[in-house]
């Protein structure tokens, strides 16, 4: 009986596993028809398509690069106009 259980449970997982592959191809193939949509690219050949994903790609990554650099600046000042209360402690003279 547990044998037919386990079974049962590695046809599951087999059967989920097929689910999600079909879903990934789903999505994969109604995403880029969307894409090849939004730019205009329906007509171009296959490998102006991918120097354009390509592009794509680095405005974002230079753009995301920006975005967490300010990020940083932001948090930088904030953290500077919070007083901390060691800095009592470290004032520039030594108490004995």
């Amino acid at each position: 009986m547990v044998k037919n259980k386990v079974e049962s449970i590695e046809e599951q997982i087999k059967r989920l596993q097929e689910k999600k592959k079909e879903a990934i191809e789903k999505l994969e193939k109604n995403t880029g028809k969307k894409f090849l949509e939004a730019f205009d690219l329906r007509k171009k050949p296959i490998e102006d398509i991918e120097e354009f994903i390509e592009e794509l790609k680095v405005k974002f990554k230079n753009e995301e690069t920006q975005n967490n650099e300010k990020e940083n600046e932001l948090d930088d000042d904030s953290q500077n106009d919070k007083p901390l209360s060691s800095e009592k402690e470290n004032v520039g003279f030594t108490h004995r």
